[in-house]
Order: structure tokens, then sequence, then C-alpha cells
């Protein structure tokens, strides 16, 4: 569980503004969702090019690899990032 606060950290970091965040685990899989009240920054466009979904990618890939699922779902009204770890194992 020590990945998973640093990966929440991570992208709490990324994220800025009004923050809503969704922890659950349904049967195996735990799910995550991060939701800020922003818009999509394109980092492409920035001068200052940013690391943190790169690396939150990296960090998910590394210890989970295909046992894990990322998306980012952009609107004009907030951003979110959906987090899926397949085959979760619970603390008894």
């Amino acid at each position: 569980m020590k990945n998973l606060k640093t990966l929440l950290l991570s992208l709490i970091a990324f994220l800025a503004f009004s923050i809503g965040i969704n922890a659950q685990v349904k049967e195996d899989r735990l799910y995550i969702s991060i939701k800020n009240s922003g818009s999509w920054f394109d980092q492409h466009k920035a001068e200052n090019n940013g690391f943190g979904i790169k690396n939150v990618k990296k960090r998910l890939e590394h210890s989970y690899g295909e046992k894990q699922k990322f998306e980012i779902v952009k609107s004009k009204s907030f951003v979110e990032v959906r987090i899926e770890i397949l085959e979760v194992i619970r603390d008894e």
C-alpha cells in the first residue's frame, strides 16, 4: 500500500483547484477516482513540461503491470483520473 499512497500523493500534487477523491474495493478490484474542478492543461504547449502523469503511469505499470488501468476523462468543467487495479489483496 506504500506505493499506492505515493501514487495518490503524486496525482494530488499534479491536480489543483477543488478536488474530489473516491476509492472503493469491489470484489477483487480497487477503483480510484480523482476529479478536479479545472480544465485540462496541455503540457506539450507549456514551456515547463511536467512529469506528473507520466510518473504515475510508470509507477502503476511497475507496481501492477497489466493488472491496472489508467484513464483521463476531460471536459470543459473538470478533469478526472480513473485508476483500476485488478486482483487487490485485502488485509484481513
